[in-house]
């Protein structure tokens, strides 16, 4: 399942702990209402959440700003996720989760690739 939201990177986590607690529950609502849009207008949406999964995210930027990649930690992707019930949890034994930042002048955005994994046994 590929995800992509168009012209939207969640602020750095620097920015989010400066952030009052409404406005970063506010940004929590945005990317759930992100997350539902994108999976509801292509039909994507799973019958039942994954219960194991891989994530990977890829965030775009078009200027080539430095950036700290673990303030780009995926923390509202997740939880909308699983707000939409798209997996079933997000903690470490249920989600691999990785995620990278990229350049490109003609693109801005969020991507998430979904991916569920077999249960281990």
């Amino acid at each position: 399942m590929i995800l992509w939201i168009p012209d939207y990177t969640h602020p750095s986590m620097n920015t989010a702990l400066r952030m009052h607690w409404h406005w970063r529950q506010k940004e929590q609502k945005l990317w759930d209402g992100l997350i539902f849009a994108a999976i509801y207008t292509e039909g994507l949406h799973p019958r039942r959440p994954f219960s194991r999964a891989m994530v990977e995210i890829t965030y775009w930027f078009r200027d080539q700003r430095k950036r700290d990649l673990d303030n780009y930690a995926p923390k509202y992707i997740l939880d909308a996720l699983r707000h939409e019930r798209v997996i079933e949890d997000d903690d470490v034994t249920s989600v691999d989760v990785s995620w990278k930042l990229r350049h490109d002048p003609d693109r801005c955005g969020t991507e998430i690739v979904i991916t569920p994994m077999e249960e281990e046994r």
